[in-house]
């Protein structure tokens, strides 16, 4: 990540329900939100096995906490009434939880709109919350205090009591699998989480298509909700100034930055502008950004400018690999490129090839971490096996 010389490419994949799919233990993504520590033992078990450089560890949701809070925007393993797969990840909705016409609500409170606004549309069984408001005219004795003391909003922290019971649990088995990675002397590849701005809205404010309108008939107020949240997550950031980690490294997935969905002015100012302020207030604080493009991003590599320097990865799922090692040479770490069909799909001579055809290109001493296009969920063993190891034979 610093742009020095190693000994040899460092294997970090990211993965998904891989350690589950490989597990001798049958667990599968219902585990991973209903029997946590099967989950775990899975995952540990893969680590056990195959020893990579960096680790994902699980995310891991409570299925449990999700009904109480009647969560809409995704479906998944095990939820009463669907009929989402074991084996696979949750299904998530397209849903607007914000008109076109509430931008200035969020431009004016975005606490308070998410308070009262998004949480009751998003998890109904707290819609007690959204009674919340507070009144500095009104301070005598309790008075300020009373839409905190509301029936339904006691009904909402009962249920938010027991999610949170549900909630340890799951943390409890997430933070045994992060302590089993540290004593096989495992890091985690990133420790914190983010979004492009654009990304938030998109994805859990107005949807695709909301998103896509708003780009057209109110690119102005979308920019301005750009850097309100920019501002959000950097003020949510500032533990990591103080908090001692084994890495400082937080993940973004680059959702809806993809070539073709929006014009290059477009990605220019709403897109990378609102992400790269995230960025640089991170560097500052001496954290590492993980910018994982998803999709083709040939068109965009010569828009991702102003990076700092030796501070972030810089992934790719479909890119040319040369392109992108001339445009982030001397500045930005590389991984990915790798696709992750032929690991379930393909034979292990494919994946071979697929290997040393990125590593040719990429592995020249410095900057590059081995990653696959995108998170791999299923794999035949062999194919996997294969990849690591010519990773570290032919890198």
């Amino acid at each position: 990540m610093a742009l020095k010389p190693t000994p040899r490419v460092p294997v970090a994949p990211l993965l998904g329900n891989l350690p589950l799919h490989l597990s001798s233990n049958g667990a599968n993504f219902r585990d991973v939100m209903y029997n946590p520590a099967k989950a775990a033992d899975a995952a540990i078990e893969f680590y056990t096995w195959f020893r990579p450089d960096a680790g994902s560890g699980l995310m891991m949701h409570s299925g449990l906490a999700n009904e109480i809070a009647e969560t809409n925007m995704y479906d998944w393993p095990g939820q009463p009434g669907k009929n989402v797969p074991d084996y696979t990840t949750y299904q998530c909705h397209e849903i607007e939880y914000m008109s076109a016409d509430e931008y200035p609500e969020l431009l004016g409170d975005i606490t308070g709109f998410i308070l009262k606004k998004m949480i009751p549309r998003s998890f109904p069984g707290l819609a007690g919350l959204g009674q919340i408001a507070l009144n500095p005219s009104f301070h005598l004795g309790t008075t300020l205090l009373q839409t905190l003391m509301a029936p339904p909003v006691l009904e909402a922290y009962d249920k938010l009591a027991q999610m949170a019971a549900h909630e340890a649990a799951m943390n409890a088995e997430s933070a045994r699998v992060d302590a089993a990675l540290l004593e096989f002397g495992i890091p985690p590849l990133f420790n914190g989480m983010g979004l492009a701005p654009f990304d938030a809205i998109s994805d859990n404010l107005r949807g695709t298509t909301g998103a896509w309108e708003d780009l057209l008939d109110r690119p102005d107020l979308v920019a301005a909700a750009c850097d309100v949240i920019a501002d959000l997550q950097i003020a949510g950031w500032q533990y990591f100034r103080y908090v001692d980690m084994p890495v400082k490294r937080v993940f973004f997935p680059l959702h809806k930055g993809m070539d073709g969905l929006m014009s290059p002015a477009q990605f220019d100012s709403i897109y990378w502008q609102p992400l790269l302020k995230c960025v640089n207030a991170l560097a500052d604080m001496g954290v590492i950004s993980m910018i994982y493009g998803e999709g083709y991003y040939n068109t965009r590599i010569d828009h991702m400018e102003g990076l700092p320097v030796g501070q972030t990865i810089v992934h790719m799922e479909y890119a040319d690999p040369a392109a992108c090692k001339k445009a982030f040479d001397g500045i930005a770490c590389l991984s990915g490129f790798v696709p992750i069909v032929n690991l379930h799909m393909g034979s292990k001579e494919k994946v071979i090839d697929e290997t040393k055809r990125v590593l040719d290109v990429l592995a020249d001493g410095s900057g590059y971490i081995f990653d696959t296009g995108a998170g791999i969920e299923f794999a035949q063993r062999e194919n996997f096996e294969a990849m690591i190891e010519t990773v570290r034979e032919w890198g």
